[in-house]
């Protein structure tokens, strides 16, 4: 059964991260990232690169958040973690106003950046709570398109604000007129030329493990779908156009990747049953949460991604195009930016699923080539980002 074959793979991981501890303030910027969890995806893994450079040029790096598999690389970097509840829409939260500023009594913070709305909150009330000479800047990085409301605000209310593409940037001065259009920077995440290397060739052990892991898959054709497992990344539409595909005759596989929540098992089973409905279970896997992705990236023949809303960059098309493979997605969002400067052969209008299939058909016989090289590099992003704490600490500006 596909549903065995879907949920073989999933695994739980929730290392538990250091408690409060009082930080060496002997050297640098302290520098405090605030956010929902340490689970793998875009925000948090902006967050994770961003406390291994700063902690290479010797800064003091925090992150307050709840736990999630990307603990035990961040504290692999020397960064400080903090387990708490900053995301979690509760009553109780409201206390971590309090804690976060007596926190802050006793670790002085040059830079308070917040990456999620509630977060935010947090931040900006400790802030409010503390003497003029201990507060520090307020930073916001605005990773979405976010309901237009009082609350979503927040986000702009940084001393500066970052944009991870000009479709948010957009989306802040049109929605927020308000905002100081000075205190707006667009800084979009990168690749490691490293990691995801242009024309990446997997290695013949790789390639070797990866066929014992998934033998279904042979000498098919193979396209995959990245990213977190929620009915945001449209996964029955990948399923759709794989039952589209194999009904065109082409010889494909389709391969699911990304974390899953424990509370998306039911969700997973929908995808699973959809997959024997429509006669493609024997063509589809789930591959779980990988650490591999360029290697992964390269051996397909074609990455989607099929995001119901608009995404504000589009992480896993920009790994992809680094390596040479060609995507195709929902022309929207940070995504369409990408792919119109990459790849603008696999632009499909929203929701399009007949285009879809025609142009993934064309690509899959007959594969364009991906612009290269491209300027969206990591070293790119965390130089920018730095140079924005470095300005902010020498304006002096307060909220």
């Amino acid at each position: 059964m596909i549903r065995v074959r879907l949920t073989a793979l999933i695994a739980a991981h929730t290392t538990p991260c250091r408690p409060d501890s009082v930080l060496d303030r002997s050297a640098g910027l302290h520098i405090v990232h605030l956010l929902a969890a340490m689970q793998t995806g875009g925000s948090e893994l902006v967050v994770l690169e961003l406390a291994e450079a700063a902690r290479k040029e010797g800064h003091q790096v925090s992150v307050i958040s709840k736990a999630g598999d990307l603990c035990p690389r961040l504290q692999t970097s020397g960064a400080e973690h903090l387990h708490w509840a900053v995301g979690e829409k509760s009553l109780t939260t409201i206390g971590l106003i309090n804690r976060l500023a007596n926190w802050l009594r006793n670790n002085p913070a040059d830079i308070l950046h917040a990456h999620s709305r509630l977060p935010a909150w947090i931040a900006y009330k400790a802030i409010s709570k503390l003497p003029v000479e201990l507060r520090p800047k307020f930073v916001t990085t605005v990773h979405g398109h976010y309901s237009v409301s009082r609350y979503s605000a927040i986000m702009t209310r940084g001393d500066k604000v970052i944009a991870v593409s000009n479709s948010i940037s957009e989306y802040i001065c049109n929605n927020y007129p308000a905002t100081d259009k000075n205190k707006v920077a667009v800084i979009q995440p990168g690749t490691d030329p490293q990691q995801f290397a242009w024309q990446l060739q997997a290695s013949t052990a790789w390639l070797a493990e990866f066929s014992q892991q998934f033998p279904a898959i042979g000498k098919r054709k193979l396209i995959i779908l990245p990213g977190r497992v929620t009915r945001l990344k449209g996964h029955k539409c990948f399923v759709r156009l794989l039952a589209g595909l194999v009904g065109s005759g082409i010889d494909v596989h389709g391969l699911i990747v990304g974390p899953m929540g424990a509370d998306k098992q039911h969700y997973l089973d929908e995808v699973s049953e959809l997959a024997l409905d429509l006669g493609v279970a024997e063509n589809l896997d789930y591959a779980g949460n990988r650490e591999d992705m360029a290697e992964l990236m390269a051996r397909s023949d074609l990455v989607l991604n099929l995001s119901i809303k608009a995404e504000a960059f589009g992480r896993t098309v920009l790994e992809a195009l680094s390596v040479g493979t060609p995507v195709v997605a929902w022309s929207r969002g940070g995504v369409a930016e990408l792919l119109s400067e990459l790849f603008p052969n696999g632009r499909v209008e929203p929701g399009a699923e007949k285009e879809l299939l025609r142009i993934c058909i064309k690509q899959l016989e007959s594969a364009d080539k991906v612009n290269s090289p491209h300027t969206y590099s990591l070293a790119a992003m965390t130089r920018a980002t730095q140079e924005v704490y470095t300005e902010i600490c020498a304006t002096g500006a307060e909220i």
